[in-house]
């Protein structure tokens, strides 16, 4: 999803300020942006190892794999603000993003062009 956000924002970046855009749009934003995220990948990544444990079972020949989450009060807590965070940071932001700046590219490209086109006929 931040990939995507990454692109529209480097389209953004173009349409709004094409001045800057070549400053601003560098291979150093784009390799330090990927790290940026993959950092937070496996920040938000980390509670799986330290609040679940898996179990495999041989049953009629096949393994099966349980997973069980820990019952303490305190990864529960953490569970849940990692839930949240997720929603967030995985969710609500990046789709916040992409909706902005979508109809703000749509707007400066296409209805604002046609606007200026209908009132100097």
């Amino acid at each position: 999803m931040w990939l995507t956000v990454l692109m529209t924002a480097e389209c953004y970046i173009h349409v709004f300020f094409p001045s800057q855009s070549k400053a601003i749009c560098t291979k150093q934003n784009v390799s330090r942006s990927y790290v940026l995220m993959a950092a937070a990948g496996m920040i938000l990544a980390l509670i799986y190892p330290l609040n679940r444990t898996v179990q495999f079972r041989k049953v009629c020949g096949s393994y099966l794999v349980t997973i069980h989450a820990s019952e303490s009060e305190l990864l529960q807590t953490l569970e849940r603000f990692h839930m949240i965070a997720n929603l967030i940071l995985a969710i609500i932001v990046p789709l916040s993003l992409l909706i902005f700046m979508t109809a703000s590219i749509v707007w400066r490209l296409l209805i604002r062009n046609s606007e200026i086109g209908a009132t100097s006929r």
